[in-house]
């Protein structure tokens, strides 16, 4: 693999883990204290 490869997967990977944490987040939206939730939104 090229460095543009190697670097748009390190890129997604980076994207992925970002959203699966907001995915969590928000599936659990309704236990978040205040402060979590302002910083969600």
């Amino acid at each position: 693999m090229n460095h543009k490869e190697v670097r748009w997967k390190q890129r997604f990977e980076n994207f992925e883990k970002a959203f699966l944490q907001l995915k969590y987040a928000i599936d659990r939206f309704d236990n978040l204290d205040d402060l979590s939730k302002e910083g969600l939104i």
